[in-house]
């Protein structure tokens, strides 16, 4: 009676393992579309994969021609995929170098690469952004600061002026490129990153990051019947 009641049961789980495999398998049963593709790009990311090997050496930021690499990589990629969306983060780092020195050579060329091979972008503003180690704090911005393992370290009155400033510039440069269809307010920002000491981010700050996207963007007749630009606020993409 036993065997017969297991028998019972298995069979069960096999006819509800074979529904629930056809049930998700929805994606094969759709008639071909053209679908839309999009892809996370890192320059960070790439050079670890194409340049460095685990452990070091890494090669520098400031190495000439970075920028254009890595716009070559970007090209590569959406060609081989197809890919008509792409979103990448402003690094605070590497956009603001020095404290009030702004270099938006790469953000450029990443945007121009889009744009020719017809993609559009979503930018990531903010604190923190994709891949390791998230967190990319100048260190001249962290001077006067006091961060602590677990802390919500946009509660620092410091940081969070200079982090709020750093966006303010990226938006007002960003804000009447075509090619940028949506924003993003931080990455994950209520998720402690084991990355980096356990930081984490308010909601209240990050929902003045999303205030200080542009809506709307200025646009000229060229593109008056193109979406405006939408704000994707981090707490949405989490």
């Amino acid at each position: 009676m036993a065997i017969c009641g297991l028998a019972g049961m298995a069979a069960v789980l096999l006819v509800g393992q074979f529904w629930l495999m056809s049930a998700l398998s929805w994606t094969h049963r759709e008639p071909p579309a053209d679908s839309l593709i999009g892809i996370n790009f890192s320059c960070d990311q790439a050079e670890y994969l194409l340049l460095e090997t685990p452990g070091g050496p890494f090669v520098p930021d400031d190495r000439p021609g970075r920028a254009k690499w890595c716009g070559d990589v970007l090209a590569r990629i959406i060609d081989a995929t197809g890919a008509r969306s792409v979103r990448f983060s402003v690094q605070w780092d590497e956009v603001e170098p020095s404290q009030g020195a702004y270099d938006y050579s790469l953000t450029d060329e990443l945007l121009r690469v889009a744009a020719d091979h017809g993609a559009s972008v979503m930018v990531g503003i903010g604190i923190k952004a994709q891949r390791h180690p998230e967190f990319y704090i100048p260190d001249w911005a962290l001077v006067g600061t006091d961060l602590r393992q677990g802390d919500v370290i946009s509660e620092d009155p410091v940081l969070r002026a200079r982090a709020l400033e750093m966006v303010k510039n990226v938006t007002v440069h960003f804000a009447a490129n075509a090619t940028v269809d949506s924003w993003s307010a931080e990455n994950e920002p209520y998720i402690a990153s084991h990355r980096s000491d356990h930081y984490s981010l308010s909601r209240d700050y990050v929902a003045e990051v999303g205030g200080r996207h542009p809506r709307e963007r200025p646009r000229g007749a060229a593109d008056r019947d193109q979406p405006r630009a939408a704000l994707r606020d981090g707490p949405a993409l989490a």
